[in-house]
This record gives structure tokens, sequence and C-alpha cells, in this order.
């Protein structure tokens, strides 16, 4: 590599912190802002355990002037932050990146973003980044639907649907989906496809009593934020240890 380049790279490294982190989610990531802070990130290069950089790694470092640009917004911005994450994680600069991914989508859950804590859930679900965990998918799930996430609501009533990472609440989870059902009628085709399909199942399935007392709850939750009415579930009972990304 030239000067020339190896200029370049060390003004990438110094101003983006991408890659620099071993974080979970009871300690997530903290947003690199300051020169002083940003110097103690590129002596981290060579004082923490770090994976050697693949060549395909080194070289998206040079890529896009469109990935610098997020990264810098990302510095400050959970906005920036949840895209950049997803755009590693969708594969928009090259190869697909989880484990980078997950790092900006937990920067950006740091600051109460929804649809970081949200997509951190999907990823703990199917394994992504982490090991799949459906315990710690709902616990992220209901972070995001108590902040009034209605994609969140319906990502953890399916949980609750299947009994996974919960015990199974067919009752709680038409509640949640019907609460949700003008989102979910109103996305695209494709979208929430589950959910209408488990909607479906749920009207079938409910016994005439059960239904009955998920229409009062429904009709009760017309008036009450996602966080109260969340309260009837008790969620998960097992303990939820920290799990940092996988390797």
């Amino acid at each position: 590599m030239n000067s020339k380049w190896r200029l370049v790279v060390c003004t990438l490294l110094i101003s983006s912190p991408l890659a620099l982190f071993a974080a979970d989610d009871q300690e997530l990531i903290p947003v690199i802002g300051s020169p002083k802070s940003r110097t103690a990130v590129v002596s981290t290069i060579t004082s923490k355990q770090q994976p050697a950089a693949s060549p395909s790694r080194k070289s998206d470092l040079l890529v896009s002037p469109v990935r610098q640009a997020l990264e810098n917004k990302a510095a400050t911005d959970p906005i920036a932050q949840y895209s950049l994450g997803m755009a590693l994680l969708n594969g928009d600069f090259g190869a697909k990146s989880p484990l980078d991914a997950m790092r900006w989508l937990q920067a950006s859950a740091r600051k109460g973003y929804p649809p970081a804590t949200t997509q951190i859930g999907r990823m703990h679900r199917d394994g992504l980044g982490v090991a799949a965990d459906p315990f710690k998918a709902v616990k992220w799930f209901r972070v995001g639907a108590e902040a009034g996430f209605r994609p969140a609501q319906i990502e953890l009533a399916l949980m609750y649907f299947e009994g996974k990472g919960s015990h199974q609440d067919l009752v709680e989870a038409f509640v949640m989906l019907e609460s949700a059902s003008p989102t979910i009628r109103l996305a695209p085709e494709g979208e929430f496809a589950k959910a209408r399909k488990a909607l479906s199942e749920l009207e079938k399935r409910l016994s005439p009593e059960q239904m009955s007392l998920a229409r009062e709850r429904v009709a009760e939750a017309k008036g009450q934020s996602l966080a109260a009415m969340m309260k009837r579930h008790p969620g998960t009972s097992k303990k939820v240890t920290p799990q940092k990304p996988v390797r």
C-alpha cells in the first residue's frame, strides 16, 4: 500500500468507530465523538483483541463516500446509526456483516430508537450476529413495544403466539395483533404476512370464552398505551444473560 492510501486508511479509522467494539446488550456501544475519544479508539486497534481484518474488510474502508458520510453522521445521530447498521446487515456496501450491524444497532438502541431495538430483537430471534436466543428477543421486542412502536408489538405478539421466549399466551397474542391490525392491514403485501396468518388462525383457535375476554381487552387497549397494555403479560421469567456477538 503506498503512502497515499495509508493516509486514507488512517483517516477513515480515526473518523469511524466501525468494528472496534466488543459490546453486549447490557453495555451498549459508546458513541465516539470527541477528538480525544477518537485517539483512544485508534490506540485500541493494537491493544484490544480484535481479529485481523480480512482483505475484503480492508478494502471496505476505501469503498464508498456514501458510507463514509453515513458513518460521520452516525457519530451522534441514532437514525444514521440504525441506517448504517441495516446497510451492513443487508450487504449494501459489499459483503453482509451482521456483527458490525449489531454494533451500530446497539449504538442506536442506546439512544432509545425503537426501530433499532426491534431489529436487535429480530437478530436475537434469528441468530444473526449473535447466537439465537428467543428470551433475549422477547426482551428487546418489549423495549420497542413499550416505546409505542407497532412493528415491535407485532413481533412480540408472534412470540407469544408461538410460545417462544415466553409462555404461550394466545389471548394476549390476539389482543396485541388485533390492536395493531390497522398497521398490519395497511402494510405492503408480503409485509407482516406471518402476523396476518396468525391473526386469522387465532380467530379459529380461541374458544368463545377466550374470544370474549380478548375482545374486552382489545376495547380496553384502545385507551391505553402499549406499555400499560403489556403489564398484563409477565413476559419471560428466565434470567437473561449477556451474550457477545458471535465472531
